[in-house]
């Protein structure tokens, strides 16, 4: 029988949230991981560890958003006691993951075992060490005009970044596809932080949302990350007022691959930069 629930365990201490991402997409994160395999109608999820180490914010944010926020000073070995307190409450069919750097011996096999063994076959879904978990950030840029001409100018109209914002931009070129059809390859060459630098993409182009996901392929950035996806969508507020929402999701490709804070602030500045050049075409 397929599970309905699951419960999720978060160590804070081993897996911090990184500095670049709002606390309160945690849940909706690991929700979104979640629905990638499995249909869980109920979903628990539990974050712990010593919350003195936690910016307070953090831990107000995630508790918000409906994150079980627990003080421990014993990481993710407390997990073993607060699963015997939940699986109480919760017999199976369930399912359960935990999301932590620990590699004691105790807590990967012994206490594996005993969650599909005496546990009563918990469904074990797979345990990420965070290095390898696909945190995204969001931003909102406030723009003027009309959504539907930013997102033909996201779409389509690529080969004219060079010229309007060249600072940033300095070439756009179709590998593979045509301009603006979905799962074309564009190469881009830009500017980070006074050094060049080559991203090549693959396109999709959701017209009914109005918009563009950036999958990165090969790059410099691709060095660092094992998953880099930029999306830009482009929401009317009002008659002369939109939002550019700009939603990054990545992996690390290492424990030292640092947080993408420098490609999230260079995407910002592109769609802000571009919003003159869209308004006077």
């Amino acid at each position: 029988m397929e599970p309905k629930k699951a419960a999720v365990w978060l160590d804070l201490e081993s897996c911090r949230v990184p500095d670049s991402v709002d606390p309160r997409c945690v849940r909706p994160m690991i929700e979104s991981a979640l629905k990638k395999s499995h249909d869980f109608e109920d979903v628990t999820i539990f974050a712990m560890g010593n919350i003195m180490r936690v910016p307070p914010l953090h831990v107000k944010a995630m508790d918000s958003s409906g994150i079980i926020v627990k003080h421990t000073h014993f990481g993710a070995s407390k997990f073993h006691f607060e699963f015997l307190w939940w699986e109480t409450e919760n017999p199976p069919p369930a399912a359960v993951m935990f999301i932590t750097k620990n590699d004691d011996p105790f807590f990967l096999d012994r206490f594996s075992d005993w969650i599909f063994e005496e546990g009563g076959k918990y469904t074990v879904l797979p345990a990420y060490p965070c290095s390898e978990f696909c945190w995204n950030n969001l931003l909102k840029v406030p723009l003027k005009g009309s959504a539907e001409k930013h997102y033909k100018r996201w779409k389509s109209e690529n080969h004219l970044f060079p010229d309007a914002i060249g600072h940033h931009i300095q070439g756009v070129t179709v590998h593979e596809g045509q301009w603006d059809s979905h799962g074309s390859i564009k190469i881009w060459n830009y500017t980070l932080d006074g050094k060049p630098e080559v991203f090549k993409e693959r396109r999709e182009n959701d017209d009914e949302n109005m918009a563009v996901t950036l999958r990165g392929l090969e790059g410099h950035v691709m060095e660092l990350y094992k998953i880099y996806d930029v999306t830009f969508q482009f929401i009317q507020k009002s008659p002369d007022d939109i939002v550019c929402k700009i939603t990054l999701v990545w992996e690390k490709r290492t424990d030292d691959s640092p947080e993408p804070n420098e490609y999230m602030k260079l995407s910002k500045k592109i769609a802000a930069d571009m919003d003159n050049h869209v308004l006077n075409a």
